[in-house]
């Protein structure tokens, strides 16, 4: 009787060890398999991140980071939940034009393909630089914040031909987005011609004729969905669905 006894409480400490290392096993394969994954992720991000370089001619390469866990599954699967981008400078074009956005910052989700990957949907913010901001515009476009009066103005210098002569007229005003129409107008505007103020309604005819509705055609299938102008340029927030990286 006591020898069974001793054999029994002997055997109980090697199953516990037994456990103990099947469960230390299994945490050593579950950080493994973790590694793995996380390491597949960076992977794929750094050549995703070459590729966009080469793709849009960065000068810098962006950081690419794939969320969601597991990774490998959606790897295999080709659809990604979400993919982070951020680039100091993101330049696309739209037929001749060109617009070049600063500190961007992308969240694409449901992300199809790895080779052309299209975006379901595609959340962003950056700086337009003002030669872009130009572009839509049609007419050299600059900061007007330089003193307290012009803080998130901006300032359209636009050109026309008056009984033959070129006359430079100055337009300063806060930009305003309709977010429906996707276009860009200047709220409060004031116009000036070489120097001097015009009165109000002489001002509101030119600013109807120069100054009108702006259409803010970005490539992409993206539309703006707030700006506002800071001396670096116009931030703005962006947003898309089904948008193609392969189509820049």
């Amino acid at each position: 009787m006591s020898e069974t006894y001793i054999r029994s409480s002997a055997s109980r400490p090697r199953r516990r060890n037994r456990l103990l290392l099947v469960l230390f096993t299994l945490i050593v394969l579950a950080v493994l398999l973790l590694g793995v994954d996380r390491g597949a992720a960076w992977l794929v991000g750094q050549q995703q991140a070459e590729q966009l370089q080469r793709d849009f001619g960065m000068s810098q390469t962006p950081e690419v980071t794939f969320d969601g866990f597991p990774f490998l599954t959606q790897l295999i699967a080709g659809n990604f939940e979400r993919v982070e981008v951020h680039a100091d400078e993101l330049t696309v074009a739209a037929g001749e034009q060109q617009f070049t956005l600063q500190d961007t910052d992308l969240e694409l989700l449901d992300v199809r393909g790895i080779t052309e990957p299209v975006a379901t949907q595609l959340n962003g913010t950056g700086v337009l630089d003002w030669n872009s901001v130009a572009s839509l515009v049609g007419a050299p476009v600059s900061y007007a914040g330089s003193d307290a009066a012009g803080t998130g103005r901006i300032q359209v210098d636009y050109t026309a031909q008056v009984f033959g002569s070129a006359v430079t007229a100055t337009v300063i005003g806060t930009p305003m987005l309709d977010p429906e129409a996707q276009t860009l107008t200047l709220g409060e505007a004031q116009v000036s011609v070489a120097g001097y103020e015009l009165p109000e309604a002489v001002s509101n005819q030119l600013i109807n004729q120069f100054a009108g509705d702006i259409p803010l055609s970005l490539p992409l299938n993206l539309k703006v969905d707030e700006l506002s102008a800071e001396s670096a340029g116009m931030n703005v927030a962006i947003s898309g669905s089904e948008v193609n990286f392969s189509g820049n």
